[in-house]
């Protein structure tokens, strides 16, 4: 009976003892955002997240970032008699984070990036043409009439355009090796990149980055080769 009251004790040590080890040995720091980030916009940068995070030792930071990434692209293209034109846009969200103003790696990560490009070839809008049906002016209508759009009709531009808004959610893991003990600041930094370019039609593009999150947790890594490794 004895002997069952002390295993009995024991184990309930055990259970409400095991998880006071476990906070203490653990270091997790974490911000939220609700609302967009970035609004949208052409080329720009910016901090969009920050925590800080204590290291009682050396250790490394595993870093998640998630964010939603917001792109617009718009490309148009017009003409007539046959001619070219080419419109194109691009838009790209990258993320870097930083460890007290230090690139984690792998360093900047492209979260969402869009190409766009519209080529075409265009005949044109017809409105009206005016010709002369009776060449030889015998009075009678003649049976080889041709007819010259460029030269005989009233032709505008045709147009065609394309528009892509799109929204998504993207997760990266970064690491900072090697750090020492003391607060440490991490921020995420995000930029815009947008170029747009077209002949006689227009285009343009924007980004945005919309809700995110950022993580941080104090890891060690094995103490052996392969515990970080950094592909160049």
């Amino acid at each position: 009976m004895k002997i069952s009251k002390l295993l009995t004790s024991a184990l309930a040590i055990s259970l409400f003892t095991a998880p006071a080890f476990a906070i203490q040995g653990s270091k997790f720091s974490a911000t939220l955002s609700k609302t967009a980030l970035l609004d949208e916009t052409t080329n720009h940068t910016a901090t969009v997240l920050e925590t800080t995070i204590h290291t009682a030792s050396k250790k490394e930071l595993l870093i998640g970032v998630s964010l939603e990434a917001g792109l617009y692209t718009q490309t148009q293209v017009k003409g007539k008699n046959g001619s070219y034109d080419s419109a194109n846009a691009m838009a790209g969200v990258d993320i870097t984070v930083y460890v007290d103003g230090i690139p984690a790696e792998p360093g900047t990560i492209t979260f969402n990036q869009r190409e766009q490009e519209l080529n075409a070839v265009l005949g044109g809008v017809i409105e009206s043409c005016t010709f002369s049906t009776d060449n030889d002016g015998d009075g009678v209508v003649d049976d080889d009439i041709t007819i010259n759009i460029e030269d005989d009709c009233v032709v505008t531009d045709e147009e065609i355009e394309l528009i892509q808004r799109t929204m998504s959610a993207h997760h990266f893991n970064f690491v900072m090796p090697n750090l020492s003990s003391g607060d440490h600041v991490v921020t995420v930094e995000a930029s815009i990149n947008t170029s747009s370019s077209a002949g006689a039609g227009s285009a343009s593009a924007t980004a945005l980055v919309g809700k995110g999150s950022l993580t941080v947790e104090g890891v060690r890594a094995i103490n052996q080769d392969g515990g970080v490794v950094i592909l160049d």
